[in-house]
């Protein structure tokens, strides 16, 4: 076994660990406790963690696709968000699109995000 794998591993089951904490303690109202502190994060940190996370899936999955870490992450990042709506609301169809702003940052984000904005309009 390569040396960085059991480093890969830990860093997995330590974002993992963040992510699942944090999840609680935004989705479920969780009060976390003083040595839980550390789950309590920005979006942009949660943002950069849940994107970093599948990477190193993907690192750990290419050295042993068995590896009992792989299911485990892949049920996290199916659960994180809000659980989709079900009834009869459906799709609403907006007279102009209606862009999502996810994950934009910075002035140059908002620009290329209103650019293709208006090539849809």
């Amino acid at each position: 076994m390569p040396q960085d794998i059991p480093l890969l591993r830990n860093e997995i089951k330590a974002i993992h660990g963040r992510l699942e904490l944090a999840n609680r303690i935004y989705y479920d109202h969780y009060q976390p406790t003083p040595d839980e502190q550390h789950a309590v994060m920005t979006d942009d940190e949660y943002d950069a963690l849940k994107d970093t996370l599948p990477v190193l899936r993907d690192q750990l999955a290419a050295y042993d696709s068995t590896d009992p870490l792989l299911p485990m992450v892949a049920k996290l990042l199916e659960e994180i968000g809000a659980e989709p709506t079900t009834g009869s609301w459906g799709k609403k169809l907006h007279p102009i699109p209606m862009g999502s702003l996810s994950k934009v940052k910075g002035i140059t984000g908002i620009k290329e995000w209103f650019q293709k904005l208006r090539t849809q309009v």
